[in-house]
This record gives structure tokens, sequence and C-alpha cells, in this order.
């Protein structure tokens, strides 16, 4: 499964080093605070539609949600959900990072042969707060669009 997450910090920047510099961040939070060997996602979408390699997919499991350690983690960069730390005004997911996470999703489909049955109902798309009920994470201004919109879009693609 392809399970998408966000940064839950607020952040809409496009320059290059910002968003290196806010990569940079994020994967120090889990290195020396969460202790993890690494990143904890396998890719990382920027506001820009930039899509950034993460964690290597290898045969380390990497954190990103309890239970699902050897699906792929994808993280937007953005807080997406209403909350005060935000001042209650979240990012919005815009026009380059769905155009991103289709691609990407579309080609870890492929490249990984992740299971699509339009009939069965079966989907690779799924969000962190999906399989973890104790999360809001990825926000609501980004799950709906990744729960509908997205997974809609992935379950009519046919490699």
């Amino acid at each position: 499964m392809i399970v998408f997450h966000h940064t839950a910090d607020k952040f809409s920047e496009t320059e290059t080093s910002k968003i290196i510099e806010e990569i940079k961040e994020t994967q120090d939070e889990h290195i020396d605070g969460k202790k993890k060997c690494d990143i904890a996602y396998h890719f990382i979408i920027d506001p820009a539609g930039g899509i950034w390699q993460g964690a290597m997919i290898d045969d380390y499991q990497r954190g990103h949600a309890d239970g699902h350690f050897d699906d792929i983690g994808v993280v937007i960069l953005g807080d997406f959900e209403k909350r005060w730390q935000n001042g209650w005004s979240p990012n919005t997911l815009n026009e380059n990072q769905k155009s991103a996470m289709k691609a990407l999703s579309k080609w870890l489909c492929y490249e990984y042969n992740l299971t699509i049955n339009k009939t069965a109902g079966i989907s690779p798309i799924t969000t962190h707060r999906a399989v973890d009920s104790e999360t809001e994470c990825p926000g609501d201004n980004a799950a709906s669009w990744i729960e509908n919109d997205l997974r809609v879009y992935i379950n009519d693609f046919h490699p």
C-alpha cells in the first residue's frame, strides 16, 4: 500500500533551498528525536509539486505508520489539519501537489505491482488516519482528496 502523511508543520515555500531545509528538519526530528535510522518516509512531495526521495525502499522497516512498516510512506510537506498550532489556518493541497501525487502513485503501482481491483474495491491508496485511528494525519485538507479522488484515479489506472 501507499500510505500518505503530512509533516504537520505549516509550509508553503517553493524555493528549493527552503524545501531542502524543511526536509532536513523532518529527517533530523526522526533521527535525533525519534531514534530512527533515517526519515520515516520513502517519498516527499513539496508545495511546488516536486517529488523527493526519502528513505530507501529496502529491507529495513520504516516507522511511518504502526503496523504498516512494509508499506510505502509518502509525506506531503505542510499542515493540512485545522489546529491551534497553525493558527486554525491549515495548508490547502494545491494542483502541483495533486499532480505529483498522481504521478508518483501511478509509478509506484507499476514499479511495485501494487494490487488494484476496482471490482473488489481494493486500492493501494490510503492515509495515515485510515490505518491509525489515533491520528488526523494527513489532515482534512488532504485526506478527503486522497481517500476519494486519488483513490478513484489510481483504481481506474491499469498498468
